[in-house]
Protein backbone atom coordinates (compact mmCIF):
# COMPACT_ATOMS: atom_id res chain seq x y z
CA UNK A 1 0.00 0.00 0.00
CA UNK A 2 2.97 2.44 1.09
CA UNK A 3 4.72 1.55 -1.97
CA UNK A 4 1.65 2.40 -4.28
CA UNK A 5 1.01 5.82 -2.18
CA UNK A 6 4.71 6.97 -3.34
CA UNK A 7 4.23 5.53 -6.87
CA UNK A 8 1.03 7.33 -7.46
CA UNK A 9 2.10 10.26 -5.77
CA UNK A 10 5.48 10.56 -7.80
CA UNK A 11 3.14 10.28 -11.01
CA UNK A 12 1.34 13.27 -9.84
CA UNK A 13 4.25 15.59 -9.27
CA UNK A 14 6.11 14.44 -12.66
CA UNK A 15 2.87 14.76 -15.07
CA UNK A 16 2.17 18.11 -13.36
CA UNK A 17 5.44 19.38 -13.56
CA UNK A 18 5.53 18.05 -17.13
CA UNK A 19 2.40 20.20 -18.03
CA UNK A 20 3.94 23.29 -16.46
CA UNK A 21 7.61 22.61 -18.17
CA UNK A 22 5.83 22.95 -21.25
CA UNK A 23 3.36 25.42 -20.94
CA UNK A 24 6.31 27.45 -19.34
CA UNK A 25 8.86 26.52 -22.77
CA UNK A 26 6.16 27.18 -25.56
CA UNK A 27 5.29 30.60 -23.41
CA UNK A 28 9.07 31.80 -23.44
CA UNK A 29 9.78 30.80 -26.81
CA UNK A 30 7.03 32.08 -28.53
CA UNK A 31 6.46 35.31 -26.44
CA UNK A 32 8.15 38.11 -24.62
CA UNK A 33 6.60 40.58 -22.24
CA UNK A 34 8.29 44.14 -22.94
CA UNK A 35 8.42 47.13 -20.49
CA UNK A 36 9.39 50.89 -20.64
CA UNK A 37 9.96 51.31 -17.65
CA UNK A 38 9.66 54.54 -17.25
CA UNK A 39 5.95 54.27 -18.29
CA UNK A 40 3.25 52.38 -16.57
CA UNK A 41 1.31 52.04 -20.26
CA UNK A 42 3.91 51.71 -22.24
CA UNK A 43 3.78 47.65 -21.73
CA UNK A 44 3.51 45.05 -25.01
CA UNK A 45 3.19 41.10 -25.81
CA UNK A 46 5.84 40.60 -28.49
CA UNK A 47 4.12 37.37 -29.98
CA UNK A 48 6.75 35.20 -32.26
CA UNK A 49 10.00 33.78 -32.92
CA UNK A 50 12.83 36.18 -32.78
CA UNK A 51 15.77 36.05 -34.98
CA UNK A 52 17.93 37.56 -32.68
CA UNK A 53 17.44 35.30 -29.37
CA UNK A 54 17.63 32.10 -31.58
CA UNK A 55 21.06 33.68 -32.64
CA UNK A 56 22.14 34.16 -29.09
CA UNK A 57 20.62 30.74 -28.06
CA UNK A 58 22.26 28.56 -30.55
CA UNK A 59 25.61 30.74 -30.03
CA UNK A 60 25.02 29.97 -26.13
CA UNK A 61 24.61 26.16 -26.85
CA UNK A 62 27.72 25.85 -28.93
CA UNK A 63 29.88 27.83 -26.38
CA UNK A 64 28.39 24.92 -23.64
CA UNK A 65 29.04 22.24 -26.52
CA UNK A 66 32.68 23.60 -26.36
CA UNK A 67 33.14 23.57 -22.83
CA UNK A 68 32.10 20.12 -22.39
CA UNK A 69 34.42 19.03 -25.48
CA UNK A 70 37.44 20.99 -24.07
CA UNK A 71 36.58 18.96 -20.29
CA UNK A 72 35.73 22.45 -19.15
CA UNK A 73 33.96 21.21 -16.37
CA UNK A 74 36.37 19.53 -14.99
CA UNK A 75 37.67 22.98 -12.95
CA UNK A 76 36.51 23.06 -9.06
CA UNK A 77 33.16 24.12 -9.33
CA UNK A 78 33.34 26.07 -6.10
CA UNK A 79 35.77 28.82 -7.97
CA UNK A 80 33.12 29.00 -10.34
CA UNK A 81 30.51 29.70 -7.96
CA UNK A 82 32.99 32.25 -5.90
CA UNK A 83 33.56 34.60 -9.12
CA UNK A 84 30.06 34.58 -9.74
CA UNK A 85 29.23 35.62 -6.10
CA UNK A 86 32.19 38.16 -6.22
CA UNK A 87 30.70 39.34 -9.30
CA UNK A 88 27.20 39.94 -7.73
CA UNK A 89 28.72 41.79 -4.43
CA UNK A 90 30.44 44.33 -6.93
CA UNK A 91 27.62 44.48 -9.08
CA UNK A 92 25.08 45.22 -6.51
CA UNK A 93 27.83 47.42 -4.80
CA UNK A 94 28.02 49.98 -8.05
CA UNK A 95 24.44 49.72 -8.19
CA UNK A 96 23.21 51.03 -4.65
CA UNK A 97 25.83 53.65 -4.97
CA UNK A 98 25.54 55.08 -8.16
CA UNK A 99 21.55 55.24 -7.81
CA UNK A 100 19.82 58.21 -6.01
CA UNK A 101 19.14 56.98 -2.64
CA UNK A 102 16.11 58.98 -2.04
CA UNK A 103 12.74 57.20 -2.01
CA UNK A 104 10.37 58.66 -4.23
CA UNK A 105 6.67 57.89 -4.35
CA UNK A 106 6.56 54.19 -5.14
CA UNK A 107 3.43 52.18 -3.62
CA UNK A 108 3.99 49.83 -1.08
CA UNK A 109 7.86 50.11 -0.85
CA UNK A 110 7.55 54.18 -0.05
CA UNK A 111 4.31 53.82 2.41
CA UNK A 112 6.12 51.30 4.82
CA UNK A 113 9.26 53.74 4.75
CA UNK A 114 7.44 56.81 5.47
CA UNK A 115 5.30 54.82 8.38
CA UNK A 116 8.66 53.35 10.12
CA UNK A 117 9.91 57.35 9.35
CA UNK A 118 6.53 58.71 11.00
CA UNK A 119 6.97 56.39 14.09
CA UNK A 120 10.68 57.38 14.65
CA UNK A 121 9.96 60.31 14.25
CA UNK A 122 6.92 60.33 17.21
CA UNK A 123 3.55 59.82 15.37
CA UNK A 124 1.28 57.03 15.48
CA UNK A 125 -0.69 58.75 12.61
CA UNK A 126 0.77 56.33 9.44
CA UNK A 127 -1.06 53.58 12.09
CA UNK A 128 -4.44 55.00 12.28
CA UNK A 129 -7.50 54.83 10.44
CA UNK A 130 -6.93 56.05 7.39
CA UNK A 131 -3.59 55.25 6.81
CA UNK A 132 -1.87 52.49 4.18
CA UNK A 133 -1.40 49.99 7.14
CA UNK A 134 -5.05 49.69 7.72
CA UNK A 135 -5.70 48.32 4.40
CA UNK A 136 -2.31 45.80 4.37
CA UNK A 137 -1.27 45.40 8.30
CA UNK A 138 0.84 42.50 6.99
CA UNK A 139 3.15 45.30 6.22
CA UNK A 140 3.66 45.52 9.89
CA UNK A 141 6.54 42.83 9.96
CA UNK A 142 8.14 45.49 7.49
CA UNK A 143 8.19 48.74 9.13
CA UNK A 144 9.11 47.49 12.16
CA UNK A 145 12.41 46.42 10.22
CA UNK A 146 12.50 49.46 8.21
CA UNK A 147 12.01 51.17 11.70
CA UNK A 148 14.86 49.33 13.70
CA UNK A 149 17.43 50.55 10.50
CA UNK A 150 16.26 54.11 10.91
CA UNK A 151 16.85 53.78 14.58
CA UNK A 152 20.22 52.33 13.98
CA UNK A 153 21.77 54.15 10.99
CA UNK A 154 19.48 57.39 11.03
CA UNK A 155 16.68 58.61 8.76
CA UNK A 156 19.17 59.07 5.77
CA UNK A 157 21.68 56.27 6.08
CA UNK A 158 19.23 53.53 6.75
CA UNK A 159 18.72 53.97 2.93
CA UNK A 160 21.96 52.57 2.25
CA UNK A 161 21.91 50.01 5.14
CA UNK A 162 18.58 48.40 4.16
CA UNK A 163 20.13 48.49 0.23
CA UNK A 164 23.11 46.58 2.02
CA UNK A 165 21.68 44.25 3.95
CA UNK A 166 19.39 43.38 0.76
CA UNK A 167 22.17 42.29 -1.07
CA UNK A 168 23.77 40.07 1.07
CA UNK A 169 20.21 38.24 1.15
CA UNK A 170 20.60 37.78 -2.77
CA UNK A 171 24.10 36.37 -2.16
CA UNK A 172 22.89 33.78 0.61
CA UNK A 173 19.78 33.31 -1.86
CA UNK A 174 22.03 32.47 -4.58
CA UNK A 175 24.36 30.19 -2.53
CA UNK A 176 21.12 28.60 -0.92
CA UNK A 177 20.16 27.88 -5.00
CA UNK A 178 23.70 26.04 -5.80
CA UNK A 179 23.18 23.82 -2.46
CA UNK A 180 19.80 22.92 -3.32
CA UNK A 181 21.30 21.80 -6.64
CA UNK A 182 23.82 19.63 -5.58
CA UNK A 183 21.45 18.05 -2.65
CA UNK A 184 18.97 17.25 -5.55
CA UNK A 185 21.06 16.18 -7.90
CA UNK A 186 24.23 14.77 -6.37
CA UNK A 187 27.96 14.21 -8.01
CA UNK A 188 27.42 15.95 -10.93
CA UNK A 189 30.26 17.86 -12.05
CA UNK A 190 28.85 18.96 -15.21
CA UNK A 191 25.34 20.39 -13.63
CA UNK A 192 26.78 21.84 -10.72
CA UNK A 193 28.61 24.27 -13.30
CA UNK A 194 26.06 24.32 -15.78
CA UNK A 195 23.74 25.82 -12.58
CA UNK A 196 25.88 28.67 -11.75
CA UNK A 197 26.38 29.68 -15.25
CA UNK A 198 22.54 30.10 -15.91
CA UNK A 199 22.98 31.93 -12.02
CA UNK A 200 25.40 34.49 -14.02
CA UNK A 201 22.88 34.52 -16.71
CA UNK A 202 19.93 35.49 -13.79
CA UNK A 203 21.09 38.32 -12.52
CA UNK A 204 17.75 40.07 -12.01
CA UNK A 205 17.85 39.38 -8.11
CA UNK A 206 20.93 41.56 -8.08
CA UNK A 207 19.13 44.79 -9.03
CA UNK A 208 15.99 43.83 -6.53
CA UNK A 209 18.30 45.45 -3.69
CA UNK A 210 17.46 48.61 -4.14
CA UNK A 211 14.37 48.29 -3.71
CA UNK A 212 13.22 48.80 0.12
CA UNK A 213 11.08 46.25 0.46
CA UNK A 214 10.67 42.54 1.89
CA UNK A 215 11.62 40.29 -1.94
CA UNK A 216 15.76 40.08 -1.14
CA UNK A 217 15.32 38.76 2.44
CA UNK A 218 11.79 36.73 1.85
CA UNK A 219 13.25 34.57 -1.69
CA UNK A 220 16.39 34.01 0.09
CA UNK A 221 15.04 33.27 3.66
CA UNK A 222 13.27 30.44 1.70
CA UNK A 223 15.82 29.31 -0.44
CA UNK A 224 17.62 28.77 3.03
CA UNK A 225 14.73 27.02 4.08
CA UNK A 226 14.23 24.52 1.13
CA UNK A 227 18.45 24.18 0.99
CA UNK A 228 18.78 22.83 4.76
CA UNK A 229 15.17 20.62 4.82
CA UNK A 230 16.90 18.99 1.81
CA UNK A 231 20.20 19.16 4.15
CA UNK A 232 18.17 17.38 7.46
CA UNK A 233 16.50 14.87 4.73
CA UNK A 234 20.22 13.93 3.51
CA UNK A 235 21.96 13.90 6.81
CA UNK A 236 19.46 13.77 9.66
CA UNK A 237 21.08 16.77 11.93
CA UNK A 238 18.25 18.13 14.03
CA UNK A 239 20.10 21.35 13.93
CA UNK A 240 18.84 21.90 10.22
CA UNK A 241 15.60 21.29 10.54
CA UNK A 242 14.96 23.77 13.22
CA UNK A 243 17.20 26.55 11.42
CA UNK A 244 15.23 25.49 7.90
CA UNK A 245 11.66 25.67 10.38
CA UNK A 246 13.05 29.38 11.76
CA UNK A 247 14.08 31.08 7.69
CA UNK A 248 10.87 29.98 6.92
CA UNK A 249 8.45 31.51 9.48
CA UNK A 250 10.28 34.75 9.17
CA UNK A 251 10.35 34.51 5.37
CA UNK A 252 6.14 34.66 5.72
CA UNK A 253 6.29 36.82 8.60
CA UNK A 254 7.91 39.30 5.70
CA UNK A 255 5.98 38.03 2.45
CA UNK A 256 2.96 35.80 3.08
CA UNK A 257 3.41 34.48 -0.42
CA UNK A 258 6.02 31.71 0.95
CA UNK A 259 3.50 30.08 2.67
CA UNK A 260 3.65 27.96 -0.67
CA UNK A 261 6.89 27.24 -0.09
CA UNK A 262 6.06 26.13 3.78
CA UNK A 263 3.00 24.13 2.68
CA UNK A 264 5.44 21.75 0.13
CA UNK A 265 7.83 21.57 2.53
CA UNK A 266 5.22 20.14 4.99
CA UNK A 267 4.06 18.10 2.45
CA UNK A 268 7.72 16.60 2.49
CA UNK A 269 7.74 15.88 5.58
CA UNK A 270 4.98 14.45 6.23
CA UNK A 271 5.87 12.04 3.23
CA UNK A 272 8.91 11.67 5.07
CA UNK A 273 7.05 10.47 8.36
CA UNK A 274 5.19 7.89 6.31
CA UNK A 275 8.16 6.28 4.87
CA UNK A 276 10.81 6.45 7.93
CA UNK A 277 8.55 7.18 10.65
CA UNK A 278 10.61 10.40 11.80
CA UNK A 279 7.98 12.50 14.10
CA UNK A 280 9.88 15.67 13.79
CA UNK A 281 7.52 17.35 11.06
CA UNK A 282 5.48 17.84 14.58
CA UNK A 283 8.82 20.04 15.72
CA UNK A 284 8.87 21.83 12.48
CA UNK A 285 5.35 22.38 12.57
CA UNK A 286 5.42 23.93 15.67
CA UNK A 287 8.65 26.21 15.19
CA UNK A 288 7.91 27.34 12.15
CA UNK A 289 3.54 28.42 12.77
CA UNK A 290 5.52 29.96 16.11
CA UNK A 291 7.32 31.72 14.35
CA UNK A 292 4.65 32.72 11.82
CA UNK A 293 2.47 33.63 14.46
CA UNK A 294 4.98 35.52 16.71
CA UNK A 295 6.24 37.39 13.19
CA UNK A 296 2.80 38.26 12.38
CA UNK A 297 0.20 38.19 14.83
CA UNK A 298 2.36 39.09 17.46
CA UNK A 299 4.01 42.15 15.79
CA UNK A 300 0.26 43.42 14.42
CA UNK A 301 -1.01 42.90 18.00
CA UNK A 302 2.24 44.85 19.56
CA UNK A 303 1.73 47.75 16.50
CA UNK A 304 -2.41 47.84 17.49
CA UNK A 305 -2.04 48.21 21.44
CA UNK A 306 0.35 51.17 20.75
CA UNK A 307 -2.01 53.12 17.87
CA UNK A 308 -5.42 51.91 19.64
CA UNK A 309 -6.94 49.91 16.53
CA UNK A 310 -7.96 46.87 15.41
CA UNK A 311 -6.32 45.91 12.23
CA UNK A 312 -8.27 42.84 11.53
CA UNK A 313 -11.87 44.99 11.88
CA UNK A 314 -10.31 47.20 9.30
CA UNK A 315 -7.78 45.49 6.74
CA UNK A 316 -8.69 44.84 3.29
CA UNK A 317 -10.40 41.66 3.41
CA UNK A 318 -8.16 38.49 1.50
CA UNK A 319 -10.81 37.89 -0.89
CA UNK A 320 -9.95 40.75 -2.75
CA UNK A 321 -6.95 39.59 -4.11
CA UNK A 322 -8.55 36.64 -5.66
CA UNK A 323 -10.48 39.62 -7.23
CA UNK A 324 -7.40 41.05 -8.19
CA UNK A 325 -6.49 37.48 -10.01
CA UNK A 326 -9.19 38.06 -12.39
CA UNK A 327 -8.73 42.03 -13.12
CA UNK A 328 -8.93 41.99 -16.89
CA UNK A 329 -6.93 45.30 -17.83
CA UNK A 330 -5.65 44.51 -21.25
CA UNK A 331 -1.71 46.02 -19.53
CA UNK A 332 -1.62 44.07 -16.22
CA UNK A 333 -4.00 40.93 -16.35
CA UNK A 334 -4.48 39.70 -13.28
CA UNK A 335 -1.97 42.38 -11.60
CA UNK A 336 -3.46 45.23 -8.33
CA UNK A 337 -5.80 47.56 -8.87
CA UNK A 338 -6.77 50.23 -6.31
CA UNK A 339 -10.47 49.59 -7.63
CA UNK A 340 -11.51 47.69 -3.93
CA UNK A 341 -9.21 49.61 -1.45
CA UNK A 342 -10.91 52.59 -3.12
CA UNK A 343 -14.40 50.86 -2.40
CA UNK A 344 -13.08 49.76 0.96
CA UNK A 345 -12.48 53.37 2.57
CA UNK A 346 -14.80 55.49 1.17
CA UNK A 347 -17.46 52.72 2.52
CA UNK A 348 -15.71 52.86 5.79
CA UNK A 349 -13.57 50.41 6.05
CA UNK A 350 -16.56 47.81 6.85
CA UNK A 351 -15.39 44.23 5.66
CA UNK A 352 -18.49 42.57 4.47
CA UNK A 353 -19.31 45.46 2.25
CA UNK A 354 -16.09 45.08 0.32
CA UNK A 355 -15.82 41.52 0.33
CA UNK A 356 -19.35 41.39 -1.16
CA UNK A 357 -18.03 44.02 -3.99
CA UNK A 358 -14.99 41.43 -4.17
CA UNK A 359 -17.19 38.79 -4.25
CA UNK A 360 -19.55 40.45 -7.05
CA UNK A 361 -17.00 41.16 -9.39
CA UNK A 362 -15.80 38.03 -9.32
CA UNK A 363 -19.25 36.17 -9.98
CA UNK A 364 -19.61 38.75 -12.58
CA UNK A 365 -16.33 37.42 -14.48
CA UNK A 366 -16.90 33.76 -14.16
CA UNK A 367 -20.10 34.81 -15.73
CA UNK A 368 -18.55 36.38 -18.49
CA UNK A 369 -16.11 33.40 -19.08
CA UNK A 370 -19.18 30.73 -18.90
CA UNK A 371 -21.12 32.62 -21.36
CA UNK A 372 -17.62 33.54 -23.64
CA UNK A 373 -15.25 30.80 -22.82
CA UNK A 374 -12.46 31.90 -25.80
CA UNK A 375 -12.77 34.86 -23.83
CA UNK A 376 -11.97 33.16 -20.30
CA UNK A 377 -9.17 31.21 -21.91
CA UNK A 378 -7.62 33.87 -23.93
CA UNK A 379 -7.45 36.17 -20.41
CA UNK A 380 -5.42 33.04 -18.88
CA UNK A 381 -2.67 32.74 -21.62
CA UNK A 382 -2.34 36.26 -21.49
CA UNK A 383 -1.92 36.55 -17.48
CA UNK A 384 0.14 33.51 -17.81
CA UNK A 385 2.48 35.37 -20.28
CA UNK A 386 3.02 38.96 -18.84
CA UNK A 387 3.75 36.88 -15.71
CA UNK A 388 6.20 33.81 -17.08
CA UNK A 389 7.52 35.57 -20.42
CA UNK A 390 8.76 38.91 -18.52
CA UNK A 391 12.45 38.31 -19.31
CA UNK A 392 13.21 41.15 -16.47
CA UNK A 393 11.01 39.85 -13.90
CA UNK A 394 10.20 43.47 -13.25
CA UNK A 395 14.09 44.06 -11.96
CA UNK A 396 13.83 47.73 -12.74
CA UNK A 397 10.34 48.78 -12.57
CA UNK A 398 10.29 50.24 -9.44
CA UNK A 399 12.81 52.57 -10.34
CA UNK A 400 9.72 54.08 -12.42
CA UNK A 401 9.80 57.34 -10.69
CA UNK A 402 13.67 58.35 -9.69
CA UNK A 403 15.43 60.69 -11.12
CA UNK A 404 18.85 59.37 -11.94
CA UNK A 405 22.27 59.75 -14.04
CA UNK A 406 22.39 59.23 -17.70
CA UNK A 407 23.91 55.70 -17.66
CA UNK A 408 21.12 54.61 -14.60
CA UNK A 409 18.46 55.36 -17.05
CA UNK A 410 19.99 54.01 -19.68
CA UNK A 411 20.28 50.81 -17.70
CA UNK A 412 16.56 51.05 -16.73
CA UNK A 413 15.09 52.16 -19.89
CA UNK A 414 17.73 52.31 -22.74
CA UNK A 415 19.84 50.44 -25.08
CA UNK A 416 21.49 48.59 -22.00
CA UNK A 417 18.00 47.99 -20.88
CA UNK A 418 17.06 46.60 -24.42
CA UNK A 419 20.06 44.41 -24.44
CA UNK A 420 19.25 43.41 -20.79
CA UNK A 421 16.11 42.49 -22.27
CA UNK A 422 17.46 40.33 -25.17
CA UNK A 423 20.23 38.56 -22.46
CA UNK A 424 17.78 37.67 -20.14
CA UNK A 425 15.03 36.36 -22.54
CA UNK A 426 18.09 34.36 -23.85
CA UNK A 427 18.59 32.75 -20.85
CA UNK A 428 14.84 32.14 -20.52
CA UNK A 429 14.89 30.12 -23.37
CA UNK A 430 17.55 28.16 -22.53
CA UNK A 431 16.15 27.34 -19.30
CA UNK A 432 12.91 25.99 -21.15
CA UNK A 433 14.71 23.98 -23.67
CA UNK A 434 16.79 22.98 -19.98
CA UNK A 435 13.34 21.54 -18.31
CA UNK A 436 11.73 20.50 -21.24
CA UNK A 437 14.92 17.76 -21.99
CA UNK A 438 14.78 17.24 -18.34
CA UNK A 439 11.67 15.86 -18.49
CA UNK A 440 11.59 14.31 -21.39
CA UNK A 441 14.73 12.50 -21.28
CA UNK A 442 14.61 11.67 -17.28
CA UNK A 443 10.92 11.22 -17.78
CA UNK A 444 10.87 7.84 -16.03
CA UNK A 445 13.51 7.90 -13.83
CA UNK A 446 12.14 11.09 -11.81
CA UNK A 447 12.20 10.54 -8.42
CA UNK A 448 10.09 11.58 -6.13
CA UNK A 449 12.84 12.84 -3.53
CA UNK A 450 14.13 14.83 -6.03
CA UNK A 451 10.80 17.06 -6.80
CA UNK A 452 10.80 18.99 -3.31
CA UNK A 453 11.87 22.49 -5.71
CA UNK A 454 9.11 21.49 -8.37
CA UNK A 455 6.71 21.32 -6.28
CA UNK A 456 6.66 24.06 -5.21
CA UNK A 457 7.14 25.76 -8.80
CA UNK A 458 3.84 23.79 -9.30
CA UNK A 459 2.17 25.15 -6.26
CA UNK A 460 3.56 28.80 -7.09
CA UNK A 461 1.64 28.58 -10.62
CA UNK A 462 -1.68 26.66 -9.38
CA UNK A 463 -1.43 30.00 -6.91
CA UNK A 464 -1.38 32.66 -9.03
CA UNK A 465 -3.19 30.65 -11.91
CA UNK A 466 -6.38 31.96 -9.60
CA UNK A 467 -4.50 34.75 -7.32
CA UNK A 468 -3.24 38.10 -8.16
CA UNK A 469 0.26 37.60 -10.12
CA UNK A 470 3.02 40.32 -11.09
CA UNK A 471 6.44 38.82 -12.09
CA UNK A 472 8.42 40.10 -8.86
CA UNK A 473 6.63 37.37 -7.61
CA UNK A 474 7.27 34.68 -9.76
CA UNK A 475 11.14 35.09 -9.84
CA UNK A 476 11.68 33.19 -7.17
CA UNK A 477 10.20 30.05 -8.41
CA UNK A 478 11.56 30.70 -11.67
CA UNK A 479 15.25 30.13 -9.74
CA UNK A 480 13.80 26.87 -8.23
CA UNK A 481 13.22 26.02 -12.44
CA UNK A 482 16.94 26.98 -12.78
CA UNK A 483 17.46 23.55 -10.99
CA UNK A 484 15.57 21.23 -13.26
CA UNK A 485 16.95 23.65 -16.20
CA UNK A 486 20.68 22.75 -15.47
CA UNK A 487 20.15 19.53 -15.10
CA UNK A 488 18.30 19.16 -18.52
CA UNK A 489 21.16 20.90 -20.24
CA UNK A 490 23.56 18.73 -18.13
CA UNK A 491 21.91 15.45 -19.57
CA UNK A 492 22.12 16.78 -23.46
CA UNK A 493 25.52 18.17 -23.19
CA UNK A 494 26.22 14.54 -22.37
CA UNK A 495 24.01 13.10 -25.39
CA UNK A 496 25.77 15.73 -27.35
CA UNK A 497 29.25 14.57 -26.23
CA UNK A 498 28.92 11.34 -26.77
Amino acid sequence: MKKLFFKISNDIVKYCFAFFCALYAICNILFTYWINNLSYYEKSINIGINIFNIVLLICFLFILYLLIKENFFNINEKYLLLGFLLLCLITGLIWIFINDPILKERDDAYNCFNAALSIYKGSLSSLKQGAYICNYPNNLGLVTYDLLHIYLFGEYNCLYSIRIVNLSFVLLGYYSLYKIGTLVFKNNRIFNCVLIMLMFGSMQFVFYTFFIYGNCLSYALSLSSVWLLLEYFDKRKLLNLIISAICIALSISIKMNSLIILIAEIIYLILDFINNKKLLVVLFLVLSLSGIFVGTKGVQHYWENKAGVNYDELKLPTICWLAYGMNYDPRNPGHYTNQFEVFHVENGYKVEYTSLEAKTFINMCLEHFKKNPVAGITYYIKKFIVSWANPQYEAFDQYRELHNNDFVLNVISGRINVGLNYFWDTVANLASIGVLSFVVLNFKKINLKQMLPAVIVIGGFFFHFIWEVKAIYLYQYYMYLLVYAAYGIALLLNRTND
